[in-house]
């Protein structure tokens, strides 16, 4: 058999969650000013951090000989320029004697919404370096792309090569032809080389612009102070507010003082029929 006061013990709403905060509002306090005294400290011996911004239009010759220009993966772009390639570019423009992998755990690079547009964003605690680097990466970046198109560049020339020998025996067989049919044949094939050709030197031209695979669109801005405290502050007030709620619940879990007539008839295990008020002025009078 269930008594009315096991099922209301049983229970925990929202009005009992209230009430045990409140009888035990001391947790919350407590472990809140803790945590926010600690949350304090640490953003008072934080130095601040700076940081600097450099954005490139990424540019894509393509190096197809037949067909438009190939289009730009920029999720790929992106993480080549957070790579250790660019990073030893950037620290060979910075003089950086160091592990250029050093330089890499300040930048952030991403891609500006549906853009071509890669952003460089470098954090430093002096606000100089951080623009320094961010300018280094941005070229380091572009010279690595240059250094790639150039590789590529050079398979170009060597296809430019074959083709025009080709061409050359195509022509002189031409020459040679008397039969009508045969030199019809020949002329298509001189033709298709010659325009293969010129399809590749103009590929092969615009590898070699500075401008084909990307334009500065800004180098550096000026360094600005990054200000992590209100978000840190903001942190540590959820966290103790968390830990403080939990604790109360805890010590309410486990807490076996009977607190008021339901209580009672749930440890007794039989109804309250009647119960005695506080007097608080009882003795006074003597009685």
């Amino acid at each position: 058999m269930a008594f009315q006061g096991d099922e209301q013990r049983e229970s925990f709403g929202p009005r009992e969650f209230l009430l045990t905060l409140r009888r035990r509002k001391m947790y919350v306090i407590v472990t809140t000013a803790i945590t926010l005294g600690i949350a304090f400290f640490y953003v008072a011996r934080q130095a601040p951090v700076y940081e600097s911004t450099g954005q490139v239009l990424v540019l894509n010759p393509s190096l197809n000989p037949i067909g438009p220009a190939a289009t730009t993966n920029m999720e790929t772009e992106a993480a080549l320029a957070a790579s250790r390639s660019v990073a030893a570019e950037a620290a060979a423009i910075l003089g950086y004697e160091g592990n250029p992998e050093d330089l890499q755990a300040g930048l952030e690079v991403s891609v500006s919404g549906e853009t071509e547009i890669l952003t460089f964003v470098y954090s430093d605690p002096q606000p100089e370096r951080a623009r320094a680097v961010v300018r280094a990466f941005v070229e380091g970046y572009l010279q690595f792309r240059r250094e790639r198109f150039a590789d590529q560049s050079e398979s170009i020339e060597e296809q430019i090569a074959t083709l025009e020998v080709e061409l050359s025996r195509t022509n002189d067989e031409l020459a040679g032809a008397t039969d009508e049919e045969v030199r019809q044949q020949l002329q298509a094939t001189s033709d298709a080389l010659a325009s293969e050709i010129a399809l590749l030197r103009q590929r092969w031209l615009e590898t070699l612009s500075n401008s084909a695979v990307g334009q500065v669109v800004q180098s550096a801005s000026a360094p600005s102070v990054i200000d992590t405290r209100r978000q840190t502050l903001l942190l540590a007030l959820f966290v103790g507010l968390s830990l403080g709620t939990g604790l109360a619940l805890f010590a309410e879990r486990f807490d076996d003082r009977l607190r008021g007539r339901q209580d009672l008839a749930t440890q007794a295990l039989v109804p309250v029929l009647a119960t005695i008020p506080r007097v608080r002025a009882w003795g006074r009078d003597g009685a």
